[in-house]
């Protein structure tokens, strides 16, 4: 039994941390036993659970006394629920969330404190409107992710929550500084299954740097990012790149009919995913073309 609890506190983790099997299982041992591992079908030897804890930034200890918690579940509905309040930008309920768990000892291993200095420095942006202490809440956590061998996605999406934050207070510098380190530390995984965390670093990144006036290089990730929706046949801001290119040229004085070509194929994109509000932006762009 305990070994098909800490195989599913293993999974548990690593979906947390947005971690595909592969991603986890790289060099520590093959994602076929990886697999059984989490579904308690073998138990695995000393080294191999070292290395899995290490790489999901908790001990052996952690996973054993976790198995050993009649409360676990309770545990991992909370952190889906924090998720699901920013989800739906629902800041109270994650507020109250934060504050009824506040000297709960289950949430005191690093990985832990990291998902919840996440949260809190969402808190204190959104709700008690105090930027500095974001900051220092948002940087604190992680920190803690740069403390470890493996910089996991989680890291990097709370650089990018720390990003947008001086995104929205118009601090491009800062804003694209730390989107940089986003995609350094993005490239530095050996293994990156998933695109969409790095579709939405390059996205925001070019914002930042078309607000900071560099539409060039605005441009040119905003293209980037096309490509990587394109090659793995993903729409997920795909609208919103294509429109972020085409401002960028319109910026660049470029050709028109290459503006207008990004600016149809957002609108196609935003209309297959009945997303009326920017469809009415791009709709309001192409009508002053044709004006």
């Amino acid at each position: 039994m305990e070994q098909f609890v800490i195989g599913k506190i293993i999974k548990d983790l690593r979906v947390s941390l947005q971690m595909t099997q592969k991603e986890l299982a790289s060099s520590i041992c093959t994602q076929g036993q990886l697999s059984k591992i989490e579904k308690g079908e073998v138990i695995p030897n000393s080294n191999t659970l070292y290395e899995l804890a290490s790489r999901l930034d908790v001990t052996i200890d952690y996973l054993y006394s976790m198995a050993a918690n009649p409360r676990y579940d309770y545990a991992k509905q909370t952190f889906e629920l924090m998720r699901e309040a920013v989800r739906e930008r629902n800041y109270q309920l994650l507020a109250e969330l934060l504050e009824n768990e506040r000297d709960n000892l289950l949430f005191q291993a690093p990985f832990a404190r990291q998902f919840f200095l996440w949260h809190r420095g969402i808190v204190a942006y959104y709700i008690h409107h105090d930027l500095t202490a974001a900051v220092e809440l948002l940087t604190s956590a992680v920190e803690i992710g740069k403390g470890t061998k493996f910089v996991s996605k989680r890291t990097v999406e709370i650089m990018n929550s720390l990003a947008i934050l001086y995104l929205e207070e118009n601090d491009y510098p800062h804003a694209c500084d730390v989107f940089r380190e986003c995609l350094q530390a993005l490239q530095s995984m050996p293994i990156l299954e998933d695109p969409k965390i790095k579709i939405r670093v390059l996205y925001n990144y070019a914002k930042a740097l078309y607000y900071s006036g560099e539409f060039t290089e605005a441009m040119k990730l905003a293209q980037q990012g096309i490509l990587i929706c394109l090659r793995d046949d993903t729409m997920y801001l795909l609208g919103e790149l294509y429109f972020q290119r085409g401002i960028a040229l319109e910026q660049l004085g470029r050709d028109r009919n290459r503006i207008l070509a990004m600016f149809e194929k957002s609108l196609a994109v935003f209309a297959l995913q009945e997303n009326e509000p920017f469809t009415k932006i791009v709709e309001a762009k192409l009508q002053a073309y044709s004006a």
